[in-house]
């Protein structure tokens, strides 16, 4: 991965958030959110997260309105170009955001800051007081792009033996780093 994110420095104020992770076993897709409202929607399973449950894991964010300075805000874009299937995809500023704002018309821009987390180093190293969360994409599988976000090595270890791909920072795909 390539950027032009700022470095992160130490962890600092900001008040931190619960990002949750759903499936849909349907779409084979998984999805994150730090909205008290699309939690309470995926939560009752009412429309549009009709079908997705949670997974039981969840990381830390940091709330985008007021974030420590060495923070990066996070995009949320959308896709239903795959119907029946559609999809979400998240990428940091200056490491995804802005690339696909210009290059993938089809992806709209859901949040310019749905939250903000900590970048690591080239090597995937994470800052004193963050954890890394891996980032794997699902190679298209099933028809239609997918992303996970995972903190536990074994999470990210069973997504690579079923044919995800790392993506990220590091030989391990860190995509941003949560603060602790």
């Amino acid at each position: 991965v390539t950027g032009t994110g700022t470095p992160s420095g130490p962890p600092g104020p900001g008040a931190k958030i619960t990002v949750v992770e759903y499936y849909d076993a349907a779409f084979d897709h998984y999805f994150i959110t730090p909205l008290a409202s699309e939690i309470a929607l995926c939560d009752a399973g009412t429309s549009p997260c009709a079908g997705w449950v949670r997974t039981g894991r969840s990381f830390n964010g940091l709330a985008a309105d007021n974030p420590p300075a060495s923070s990066i805000g996070v995009c949320r874009f959308f896709n239903d170009t795959f119907a029946p299937k559609s999809s979400h995809f998240y990428a940091l500023h200056g490491l995804g955001c802005e690339a696909t704002i210009a290059s993938f018309p089809d992806w709209q821009l859901e949040s310019s800051d749905l939250f903000n987390m900590y970048l690591p180093d080239g090597n995937g190293n994470c800052p004193a007081g963050s954890t890394p969360v891996y980032r794997l994409y699902n190679n298209g599988m099933g028809g239609a792009p997918n992303h996970r976000f995972v903190t536990s090595l074994a999470d990210r270890a069973s997504m690579v033996d079923k044919g995800y791909v790392s993506e990220g920072f590091g030989p391990l795909g860190v995509g941003m780093c949560a603060p602790d």
